[in-house]
């Protein structure tokens, strides 16, 4: 989401010297609103279109009125254009108000409004929902020399952006009333922030925005800040930062923060307050307000002929831009356009955040995906030569996590920029009628015994693009036979099948039902509550999901499998009900949300939430790289508040026979590339799938795209094989 606010009233800049529209490139819309229709503005996101344009016709240059425009936006701009001498915005007389925020008719994804004074332009980025606001407001108390302008970024909600940019304002410019000298202005703007906060936590409404606040008075230019909104002033051409970003990386803020109790900790490269907000100040944040105070810092100059134009912003597009955005619009060749200015750069930083999102486009992001997954077959493989009758379960789990920190540990040592890469989802074992995720604690003494049938899982990340992978394997001599034999090679068939199905132009809930399909051909049952997602950098359960089983109390969006596209594929099949019971004693596996916030009461449970939030703050952990004692007592806290998603072990009933096979899937242009993998012992089940003619087409279908002409010949494919004894190998990456 971006938006920009333009203001210019130069004669520098008169309607004769500005270039064609055209010479722009700047999307246009014919529609003309009256002056009347911008009393109060905004322009919401519409999850349904990316791009919403209004363009507002440029009125009269003399006894209109304009008012107060109130928008949406993520990236918010004003660029602030004066005369030689000082600002003098030329509009009719207008009292303060308030100003609402209202919707007019016909606005789109992206909104240009441009007049003599000032421009917008707002843009939706990927977000579902806009969370900021911007308000600009001229000819304050009948004074055409006046003016007042803000950006409202919100976070967690828009309430506290909207709240902000309906009543800061108002707040300020009642606590100025006739103050003229410097520090009666700054203690005025000061208790016109904190009021807004007070009167904001009243409402008990959690969120809160980032604010950054230009008035222009009396010859003055008074710039003020709370959070990571920026300020930045055009001198001679020159960019110039008139407000410091409060982040918990600051120094005099940090030491502030633990003054008052609280801490500050790096979470994946970004400090944080109680690992949590990345501001350190704001309006709102009722739950950490503590420590994130609304006070903002003021800056108050005099109004002379080297102040070209002032820019107001949010984060998001400084991001791209940092304080040379003024200079950038300078030397342009539209630089006497502010719309139009607003609307490239806007644009341009939008185009900045999509492309940080890598997928298989990159070659290197392959490579790393690759990578990964053979460390993390090797490790399997090193795992499985561990396992032998009497063999202590968490002793096989470390050597497991053991490697993968090895191997990952020597890769990109010598790189200038840190790259993350290690355990991606700690190693587990579960036995027997045990479902998933059983890697217990250093004290646990279970050991494996003669003919258990063993699920491992375990993943690895590098750069954040991870590999999983999910073997079952029975601890026995010769070839496996009976129902063991069967639901093992349910499991593998119905892999072999979603292998063929994952694919661009298949829904996911196609793959749901014929998975279903392959397990009653082998007289078993999908497990439920398993679930298979796309995974993307540092993201190991993506939005797109694939349900093990549909039913009316478990229901995700429909969705179509696109290329450049990665999944990890789950599959668990079981000769129960496929209903399993949790074990909450046993969970030792937990993952960071990083959405939820909390106040922790309890001494152990803050120390071990910033061990996690500094050691794992993004991937799946075991508790038992934690200090135990006192890991075990803070851990109970962190859950209850949803601090940690945990990932519970499963049980069917006793007696039952439990088979997983889980693998990584890369969407390439040249078909579906599994990545991981191990090759299962000999099957010999009780059940086969020569009478499922549907099955046996599914299996038939190619995995790998045909290359046109002079390519090698290719060799049979494994799912012959699999019509033959209904022992499906895993497919080669």
């Amino acid at each position: 989401m971006c938006c920009t606010v333009a203001l210019s009233n130069s004669p520098v800049f008169s309607p004769s010297s500005v270039p064609s529209p055209s010479s722009f490139r700047c999307k246009t819309s014919s529609s003309s609103y009256s002056p009347e229709t911008l009393t109060s503005s905004s322009s919401p996101s519409s999850p349904s279109s990316p791009l919403r344009i209004l363009r507002i016709q440029k009125p009269p240059p003399s006894n209109l009125i304009r008012a107060s425009t109130t928008t949406d936006c993520s990236t918010c701009t004003i660029l602030k254009r004066k005369r030689p001498t000082r600002l003098d915005l030329p509009v009719a007389s207008m009292s303060f108000g308030n100003f609402p925020v209202t919707t007019p008719a016909g606005v789109a994804d992206l909104v240009e409004v441009e007049g003599d004074d000032y421009s917008v332009c707002c843009k939706r980025g990927r977000k579902g929902a806009m969370e900021d606001r911007h308000s600009a407001i001229v000819n304050l108390q009948g004074d055409s020399k006046q003016g007042v302008f803000g950006i409202f970024d919100g976070h967690g909600g828009v309430k506290a952006a909207e709240f902000a940019a309906e009543n800061l304002i108002k707040n300020i410019m009642n606590e100025l009333g006739n103050t003229t000298t410097d520090e009666k202005i700054e203690t005025a703007v000061r208790n016109g922030y904190l009021k807004t906060d007070t009167e904001f936590l009243n409402q008990e409404v959690r969120g809160g925005s980032c604010c950054v606040t230009a008035l222009i008075q009396k010859g003055n230019l008074v710039v003020s800040n709370a959070g990571d909104c920026r300020a930045v002033v055009s001198r001679g051409g020159v960019a110039e930062a008139l407000t410091s970003d409060h982040r918990p990386s600051r120094q005099d803020e940090k030491d502030r923060i633990e003054a008052s109790g609280g801490y500050v900790d790096c979470c994946h490269g970004v400090w944080r307050i109680q690992g949590s907000l990345a501001v350190s100040r704001s309006i709102g944040d009722q739950y950490l307000k503590q420590w994130v105070t609304a006070e903002p810092e003021t800056r108050i100059l005099g109004l002379k002929s080297e102040l070209e134009f002032l820019v107001l912003a949010s984060d998001g597009l400084w991001d791209k831009f940092q304080t040379h955005f003024p200079s950038l619009a300078k030397k342009s060749n539209f630089a006497s356009n502010f719309s139009c200015i607003c609307s490239c750069f806007v644009s341009m930083s939008d185009d900045e955040r999509e492309e940080k999102e890598l997928d298989l486009t990159s070659p290197e992001v392959v490579t790393k995906y690759k990578s990964a997954a053979e460390i993390v077959n090797k490790a399997l493989q090193l795992v499985l030569s561990e396992c032998k009758p009497k063999a202590k379960i968490v002793d096989l789990c470390e050597k497991g996590d053991g490697y993968i920190k090895e191997q990952t540990g020597n890769m990109y040592k010598n790189v200038k920029k840190k790259i993350e890469r290690g355990v991606a989802f700690p190693t587990c074992i579960s036995v027997n009628n045990t479902v998933c995720h059983f890697s217990p604690l250093s004290s646990d003494e279970t050991v494996l015994e003669e003919g258990d049938i063993l699920k491992i899982d375990m993943g690895c990340h590098i750069d954040g693009f991870i590999a999983v992978v999910g073997h079952t394997h029975v601890l026995h001599e010769g070839p496996v036979t009976g129902r063991a034999a069967d639901v093992i090679a349910a499991a593998n068939t119905a892999a072999e099948v979603a292998l063929r199905l994952v694919r661009p132009g298949k829904k996911n809930s196609d793959v749901t039902e014929a998975i279903q399909k392959v397990a009653a051909a082998y007289d078993c049952k999908i497990v439920e509550g398993v679930l298979s997602h796309q995974m993307k950098q540092f993201v190991i359960d993506g939005n797109k999901v694939v349900l093990s089983v549909s039913n009316p109390d478990t229901r995700v969006d429909e969705a179509e499998f696109e290329e450049n596209e990665v999944y990890s594929i789950d599959i668990v099949t079981s000769t129960g009900g496929g209903k399993p019971k949790l074990d909450e004693k046993q969970t030792t596996i937990y993952k960071r949300a990083v959405d939820k916030s909390y106040n922790l009461k309890m001494k152990a449970s803050r120390f071990i939430f910033s061990e996690i939030s500094q050691k794992f703050p993004i991937m799946p952990f075991t508790a038992r790289d934690l200090e135990e004692k006192r890991g075990r007592l803070g851990l109970v806290e962190c859950v209850n508040h949803e601090l940690l998603q945990p990932y519970p072990v499963l049980h069917e009933k006793p007696g039952d026979l439990v088979a997983h096979i889980k693998f990584t899937v890369l969407l390439m242009p040249n078909g579906s590339d599994r990545v991981t993998s191990h090759a299962l012992q000999e099957l010999k089940p009780t059940k086969t799938i020569e009478d499922e003619p549907e099955i046996k087409a599914w299996l038939a279908l190619p995995v790998k795209t045909k290359k046109k002409g002079g390519g090698k010949k290719k060799k049979g494919r494994k799912g012959d094989k699999v019509e033959e004894s209904s022992q499906a190998e895993p497919m080669e990456g």
